[in-house]
């Protein structure tokens, strides 16, 4: 494992939120800990990452220690673009709650984001040096598209659409799915 994996660098994923504990002990931190079920933790320097699990959500979070007595223990926002998802993953921490709705995608957001992966698992494993659209297409529905003649295929809803899947796949394979972190409505 790296030593600073992307999930916890909250410049690049804000929902991981950046508790500073207490120098003197913090009785929220506790109680969260106390009653939480961790599911990963990590220590990494002087920070202690943690994931929690509440009844429907995983909440992220790193806890910093800090020397300075004047300092009450509280959680560190950046006051950058991501306020606003920040803000949210906070308030789901601290209230276990059910979490910003981008944490969440839809149904169908979740089927489609399934199929862009499965669609470049198949452009990835086909052998050939030129992958046709066609071929992609094949690994959904082999038989329409073995059925159909060339002509059928140019014109075909069923072409278009890999073409769509596609290039929506290549783009979240290329930085897209940065925007699913930050909270940015993906096209998906």
């Amino acid at each position: 494992m790296r030593s600073h994996p992307a999930i916890w660098r909250d410049e690049c994923a804000p929902f991981v939120c950046i508790y500073v504990k207490a120098a003197r002990g913090d009785a929220w931190l506790e109680r969260l800990l106390g009653a939480a079920t961790i599911v990963a933790d990590q220590i990494s320097g002087c920070s202690r990452h943690c994931v929690i699990r509440s009844r429907s959500d995983l909440h992220r979070i790193v806890i910093r220690e800090c020397d300075d007595d004047r300092v009450g223990p509280g959680f560190w926002l950046a006051p950058d673009r991501w306020l606003d998802a920040r803000l949210g993953a906070v308030a789901s921490l601290a209230h276990l709650a059910e979490g910003p709705a981008f944490l969440r995608p839809t149904s169908f957001q979740r089927h489609r984001l399934t199929k862009m992966l499965a669609a470049l698992d198949a452009l990835s494993s086909l052998r050939s040096e030129t992958r046709t659209v066609r071929e992609v297409a094949a690994h959904f529905d082999r038989a329409a598209v073995e059925g159909m003649r060339a002509i059928e295929w140019k014109s075909s809803s069923l072409r278009r659409q890999t073409q769509r899947l596609l290039q929506e796949s290549v783009a979240m394979m290329m930085g897209g799915y940065r925007n699913l972190l930050i909270g940015k409505g993906a096209n998906v």
